[in-house]
């Protein structure tokens, strides 16, 4: 939960309406209030997860805590962090306690959590942009259990103007920024930004290899990037109904198939580690046929942080 270093952010799935912030302001002298900050949670279940997320805790304690809080309406609260003390007057674990219940209808098994802290500001409401961007985050990573690492990314490097540049906000009728082989001056094959089908915006690129079945035929993207980084790829991507299958190639893995059936967009997200400086992602055809082709759109890539 620290925001320095190489500590991040974590994702704690509370019970549901067991998550309770309170603020109380109170005077320290004539002219100065400060404030209390109370967080407290519940989690069920004792497992080897809730006894990792206490460590985690605890290893951040001897600098304090800052977290963000999601109430019941969907409103971020950023808790332990103001803009005169900015971070030097976090919030603190006080206490956790688990307890088993003795009877079954007891409201036990569950482990409580109580984090507390005072300074001079009040709990931090987020903006509209930042809850709707760790709304999405929550959405990708939500279901892993207390403790789940919250992703949070980079700016988008799909940055040339082309028909799958959305998330860049600056599509474009082109292909700008992907090489093809075997779909351009060969027979008929076919590589090209088109309009009449797309998943997101005006535009998509479009790939077809039936006219002439080629071996590895293909539209491909480099982007540089840093060695040892982890990057999520999101691409929309349908076949275009005839001939073979065709895949995503991610650095040498292939991590869709795409099949003739397959006549609908479907979001195709990977995450890859890098060992060079160098992403490559290809979009191929994977048959013995050599042939078919696909529509893919809304592709984007960000570096985890």
């Amino acid at each position: 939960m620290s925001m320095v270093g190489a500590n991040k952010f974590m994702q704690v799935k509370a019970d549901p309406y067991s998550i309770n912030r309170k603020q109380t302001g109170q005077r320290s002298n004539k002219s100065h209030t400060y404030y209390q900050h109370d967080l407290d949670f519940k989690c069920s279940y004792a497992d080897v997860t809730l006894n990792d997320l206490i460590d985690d805790i605890d290893d951040a304690q001897p600098c304090g805590l800052v977290a963000i809080v999601m109430d019941g309406n969907g409103k971020c609260w950023l808790v332990g962090y103001n803009e005169d003390d900015e971070g030097k007057r976090p919030i603190y674990l006080e206490q956790n306690e688990f307890v088993s219940g003795e009877k079954p209808d007891d409201n036990g098994g569950n482990h409580a959590f109580t984090l507390s802290g005072a300074n001079s500001g009040k709990d931090l409401p987020l903006s509209s942009d930042l809850t709707s961007y760790i709304q999405e985050q929550i959405d990708d990573d939500m279901g892993v259990g207390s403790g789940a690492e919250l992703g949070f990314y980079g700016p988008e490097l799909h940055v040339a103007a082309n028909a799958a540049s959305d998330p860049n906000s600056n599509e474009a009728d082109a292909t700008t920024g992907w090489t093809e082989a075997g779909l351009n001056g060969t027979g008929a094959n076919v590589f090209e930004s088109q309009s009449a089908v797309k998943n997101v915006g005006s535009y998509a690129m479009h790939t077809d290899a039936n006219d002439t079945p080629t071996v590895a035929a293909r539209a491909q993207l480099n982007t540089a990037v840093e060695n040892g980084a982890t990057y999520r790829i999101s691409i929309d991507i349908r076949h275009i109904g005839t001939g073979g299958q065709w895949v995503i190639d991610v650095e040498g893995v292939i991590v869709a198939t795409i099949l003739n059936t397959n006549v609908t967009f479907q979001t195709i997200t990977h995450d890859v580690t890098m060992a060079d400086t160098d992403l490559r992602i290809q979009i191929t055809e994977g048959s013995g046929s050599n042939d078919g082709g696909v529509y893919f759109d809304n592709v984007s890539i960000r570096k985890k942080l």
